[in-house]
């Protein structure tokens, strides 16, 4: 992969994760929805580091999507700097919060618990971060990239 930064486009996102998980996304009924800010965003940074991030928030929506009831959604949002990454999947328990990013840490049936520690440090060596927004009852998991940590993602 290209070690220089360059501009990456929320509809090349888009397309990239689209085609990556088609067959499980339309296999349990699952609908990507992003909105028009997200796939009209701009940001000045590293292929390398930023498609591993939104692989692994995806494809962790859609295990904790698929056994849900319909309608079973991913949105990608883009307002003020930060990235939106949110599923109407059961949501990260309270007790969970915390610990989310730490390494080792799954409530995935045989998990590594290693996807979001490496999301977490891949943003950091970039200088951004993310974050898990506090639990809404029956709302699902919201991921938040704050592309501003440092000007740019």
């Amino acid at each position: 992969m290209r070690r220089s930064k360059e501009d990456i486009y929320g509809h090349e996102i888009l397309s990239f994760i689209s085609d990556l998980f088609k067959n499980r996304l339309e296999r349990h009924e699952i609908e990507l929805k992003p909105s028009l800010p997200f796939k009209s965003m701009k940001q000045l940074s590293f292929r390398s580091v930023y498609y591993p991030v939104f692989v692994n928030l995806v494809d962790n929506a859609i295990f904790w999507l698929k056994d849900q009831p319909l309608p079973r959604t991913i949105s990608l949002d883009y307002r003020d700097g930060k990235i939106y990454i949110k599923d109407s999947g059961p949501g990260v328990p309270v007790r969970d919060t915390e610990r989310i990013f730490e390494p080792g840490f799954s409530r995935k049936p045989a998990g590594a618990g290693l996807g979001l520690y490496i999301v977490k440090e891949a943003l950091k060596g970039v200088d951004c971060n993310i974050e898990i927004q506090a639990p809404i009852p029956d709302v699902g998991a919201c991921f938040v990239i704050n592309t501003k940590a440092s000007g740019s993602l």
